[in-house]
């Protein structure tokens, strides 16, 4: 506001600086009138290049980059300042259901497809390293180590591997999960996997022999995820039992159970500070918890449909959630109060993602397209226009 008001002053010679106050005040008012939002978030860039609904979206950790996976086969990435497709990585036969950059270098992207193999790629030169053959149902989660030097990948066959980063070589076959392996994170510290699982369990893995160390057992319905708290000493699990469940790593043992939601619980994750928790329902609800005794803080309420994805902003101020009523919401993660509504996909939005920074989100919807949305700036309605 106060740049417009600057703007105004310099461009018209009846303007003075000392009606810079009261200029603003009246602009303020004419904002109000003509129901324009000042939004911290407005609409940068909107991507069609893919062909089918995206699944998947994650920034790398300069945030210069991200990337996207579709069901049209393909994984693109994309320069954040520009908007520019840099590279789109075409090898995949399936839908591309989850992507990911190796954090913190970001030379590399690893795929996996419902073709049932994974890709490692090189960034610089869009090619492909190593195609990850093995699995023998879809596979739906792929995830670095901290170091870049082994990749893990999740499947619907039951069963989670292991492969070294450089060669493509397997390392380790995880086989004691009896469903389909749908999540999967490696410790940030320790040389272990967490995974998750339909068979209602998550288990943690020694990444060095491939030997299952923990079984966290407690939920009576199928899991749909699951996560480390940043120090690795906490996991959180969500289920289609309605819950979510803390624990802790050290002793193997569930600290609290997370009551509250109407329906499956679908998402979970950490603060960045690891003190509080994150979940996201069928019920259209999200909530925030207390990571120290598992007491809920907030009920983030709003939407219309199911709420498939959620994000703390690495400030820990905000929360970002991503639902399938096609629009994505930031709620004050306080008190949980909705402090700005993403509109503009025309179908479900399948995932959401801050930046390391905290400045950018970008949205993947199954409308084909990935909104990118800045922080800082006044978002007007379509039919506002200026006069005099």
């Amino acid at each position: 506001m106060n740049a417009l008001a600057t703007k105004i002053i310099s461009e018209n010679s009846e303007f003075r600086e000392r009606h810079k106050p009261k200029l603003i005040e009246a602009l303020q008012q004419i904002l109000k009138m003509q129901n324009v939002e000042y939004s911290q978030f407005y609409l940068q860039n909107v991507y069609k290049t893919h062909q089918m609904p995206i699944f998947d979206c994650s920034f790398n950790k300069n945030g210069d980059l991200f990337v996207t996976g579709s069901s049209d086969r393909t994984c693109c990435i994309w320069e954040t300042e520009t908007g520019r497709n840099i590279a789109t990585l075409k090898g995949h036969n399936n839908v591309v259901y989850s992507c990911t950059f190796n954090t913190p270098v970001g030379n590399l992207v690893a795929t996996a497809s419902f073709d049932k193999t994974a890709g490692i790629w090189d960034v610089k030169e869009a090619k492909n390293l190593h195609m990850l053959r093995g699995h023998t149902q879809e596979v739906v989660s792929i995830r670095f180590d901290p170091n870049s030097a082994q990749v893990a990948t999740a499947s619907m066959d039951s069963t989670c591997r292991i492969w070294d980063v450089e060669t493509g070589a397997l390392k380790h076959i995880l086989e004691d999960h009896t469903a389909e392996v749908i999540g999967i994170d490696f410790h940030p510290t320790e040389p272990i996997l967490l995974t998750s699982s339909f068979d209602q369990t998550a288990r943690l893995w020694d990444t060095r022999t491939g030997d299952c160390i923990s079984i966290l057992r407690g939920h009576t319905g199928e899991l749909t995820g699951a996560d480390f708290s940043l120090g690795g000493n906490l996991v959180i699990t969500g289920s289609y039992d309605r819950t979510a469940r803390l624990w802790d790593v050290r002793m193997v043992k569930n600290i609290a159970v997370l009551n509250g939601h109407k329906d499956q619980v679908l998402s979970v994750c950490f603060s960045i500070d690891g003190s509080k928790i994150a979940t996201s329902s069928l019920d259209k609800t999200a909530a925030i918890w207390s990571s120290v005794n598992g007491n809920r803080l907030a009920v983030c309420e709003g939407h219309t449909d199911e709420v498939g994805s959620c994000m703390f902003s690495p400030q820990g101020n905000k929360l970002l959630t991503a639902s399938d009523d096609t629009t994505c919401r930031l709620w004050d993660a306080e008190d949980g109060s909705c402090t700005e509504v993403l509109e503009g996909h025309t179908d479900a939005v399948m995932m959401c993602s801050f930046n390391y920074a905290g400045d950018r989100i970008i949205t993947a919807s199954k409308d084909n397209t990935v909104r990118q949305w800045k922080a800082g700036e006044m978002r007007m309605n379509e039919d506002f226009e200026f006069g005099y």
